[in-house]
Order: C-alpha cells, then sequence, then structure tokens
C-alpha cells in the first residue's frame, strides 16, 4: 500500500451554493427603523433591527400593554393590525406585519385579558371604518377642522413649494405624519 508524499488537489472546485439576493441590509434596516421612530407618538418598549435566517434584515418594535402603538403604525402605512391569542392562552398578541422601503417590521404589543378586550373594541371600530370594497376611492375633499381640534398644525416654511406639518394636542397613541419635501425637476429638495 503506497502512501501519497504529495498533496493532492481537486481537479474540479467544490460545488457552491448559487449566491442569493441578500435582501435588506442592516443600514437599511436601520434607516427604516429611524423614519417609524421619527413617526411614532408612543415610546415603544423596543426597536430592534436583526438578520433573519434567510440574510435579510428586518425590524421588530414592541409596546407591552399599549396596543396604540400597533394600531397607530398601521394606520400610518395603510395596513391592517390583528390580534392573536397567545398559545398558553394567558395574554393576546397585537400585531401587524408590513414591508417599508423593502424591510420586513413587526410590530406587536403584548397585552393582558383586560387589554385584549379593549383592544377588541378597537379592532371592530377600525374594521368598521376600513372600506371593504378594494374599488379606488374617490379624491377626498379638504373639510375645514378647527385648529385646536385638528391633530395636526400648519407650519409656514420658508420655501412656498413645501408644507410641513407638527403636532398640535395629540392624542396618546397617534401619530403625525410628515409631509415628504417637494423634489424639483432639478432634484433639489
Amino acid at each position: 500500500m503506497e502512501q501519497a508524499t504529495q498533496p493532492t488537489t481537486a481537479t474540479a472546485p467544490p460545488e457552491a451554493d448559487e449566491p442569493r439576493p441578500p435582501g435588506p441590509t442592516l443600514k437599511q434596516a436601520h434607516a427604516v427603523a429611524g423614519v417609524i421612530i421619527s413617526q411614532l407618538t408612543t415610546s415603544p418598549r423596543s426597536v430592534d433591527t436583526k438578520r433573519e435566517i434567510t440574510g435579510e434584515h428586518s425590524v421588530t418594535i414592541f409596546w407591552s400593554g399599549d396596543v396604540s402603538g400597533v394600531r397607530a403604525l398601521a394606520a400610518w402605512r395603510g395596513a391592517a393590525w390583528k390580534l392573536v391569542p397567545s398559545d398558553t392562552s394567558a395574554a393576546t398578541y397585537a400585531e401587524t406585519r408590513l414591508r417599508i422601503d423593502g424591510v420586513e417590521v413587526w410590530a406587536w404589543a403584548l397585552l393582558t385579558r383586560e387589554e385584549a378586550a379593549a383592544a377588541e373594541r378597537l379592532l371592530t371600530a377600525d374594521q368598521a371604518t376600513t372600506p371593504t370594497d378594494h374599488a379606488p376611492a374617490a379624491e377626498p375633499t379638504a373639510v375645514p377642522v378647527p385648529l385646536g381640534e385638528s391633530v395636526v398644525a400648519l407650519v409656514p416654511s420658508d420655501d412656498p413649494d413645501t408644507i410641513a406639518f407638527a403636532p398640535a394636542d395629540v392624542e396618546p397613541g397617534h401619530m403625525v405624519v410628515l409631509a415628504p419635501a417637494k423634489v424639483r425637476a432639478d432634484g433639489d429638495r
């Protein structure tokens, strides 16, 4: 029996898995988390970015016992939220799952039975006011609202093409959405 005195080399490279698209990067997930945080009026208990098994990064937002943040985030993005019983039935999760700029976002709250009962009433009210058909909605008409009753206030700007909004007596759990700056033809804001 002879032993090889020289190292053997493979004649063909080992098979490699096809590279997968990496999906959203950590920087993209972090940027989305920053956008979300800037929109919130209730402070979550935690905002996390994580790398999924698939390699893409995602954002998780958690409120403990407060459905208002989940509800406001869903409303801001035009998404639905729902109640999901826990495996032990000792608590209920309020959650919304959505994608913002390609990044998967899971916002959730853990609710006691009493909090879940109150959240169920809010969910029923939200579903009753959400249009059930998918027909395009008519252009909304502006209804004047006295500033003291409005959740937003018009803030004057130096740029006549830009309208900015700022909070004015915002109820807990509500969110103020900032209008994006208008982009001119030359690309400047």
